[in-house]
């Protein structure tokens, strides 16, 4: 081995041959790309839950839609899994911010973590374990297993865990079914919008900024701007006592 090392190569280039680089990141530090990314978890997670709050609607404790666990799903995802603590750790001071600014007691925070952490978590091993390999959604069996491990299995399991921490700290006014109810159907929905969404964006890079006309940026601001117009207008000016589920409902 020394001979070798004598000869010109690096201890580095030799774990590499040998396919053992965990010592890369202790001795040159993070990729750059990694603290990066990361910094895109921490607002990704800290927006996400900040909307989530904003959708839930007492005397609820869950959202009808929570998009950070998706987000975190997505940065599993596409990162190396030797690197997940890194998304995990980069997740866990948004979380702690936008739910002590949500006036949640510390106790609920911990647990709710915990919950969205390991429902992350068995979707992302379960996808890994079945796809090897980069996540393409080009294939049909790629995105059926998306669906089936992180949109439907994930969310279904860590419900379980999750409510039970809500009854543990006693909070928020549902029954043990109904609040399961509202968080596995808030966290499926938002898997299987967001997350295929934010793997089809990395997937492309930079090609598509590249691509994005002045005419396609204006289209999607303005649909952004009335989106939230009308949502504004639903849920603040209507009647008190009026259901917002009538206004999709067809005339006649």
């Amino acid at each position: 081995m020394d001979d070798i090392l004598e000869s010109g190569w690096t201890r580095a280039e030799l774990r590499r041959v040998r396919g053992d680089d965990s010592g890369a990141i202790s001795q040159r530090g993070m990729d750059p790309r990694m603290w990066l990314g990361a910094l895109l978890v921490f607002a990704g997670y800290y927006l996400g839950a900040r909307l989530g709050f904003a959708l839930t609607f007492k005397p609820h404790a869950v959202s009808v839609l929570w998009p950070p666990n998706s987000i975190l799903l997505a940065a599993l995802l596409l990162v190396p899994p030797a690197n997940w603590w890194i998304v995990l750790l980069a997740a866990f001071p948004a979380h702690c911010l936008v739910e002590l600014e949500s006036n949640v007691p510390g106790g609920m925070v911990l647990c709710w973590f915990i919950s969205n952490s390991v429902e992350a978590l068995i979707g992302a091993s379960a996808i890994r374990y079945l796809i090897k390999g980069q996540l393409r959604l080009d294939r049909l069996r790629n995105v059926a297993v998306l669906c089936l491990c992180g949109v439907f299995l994930a969310p279904f399991l860590s419900s379980f865990l999750d409510l039970t921490f809500v009854a543990l700290n006693h909070w928020g006014g549902d029954s043990y079914w109904e609040g399961w109810r509202i968080r596995f159907s808030s966290n499926a929905l938002a898997a299987l919008t967001l997350t295929p969404l934010i793997l089809a964006w990395a997937g492309k890079g930079l090609p598509v900024r590249r691509k994005l006309t002045p005419i396609h940026l204006f289209e999607a601001v303005g649909l952004f701007l009335a989106l939230l117009v009308i949502a504004y207008l639903i849920f603040n000016k209507l009647p008190l006592g009026t259901d917002p589920a009538l206004l999709y409902a067809p005339p006649g």
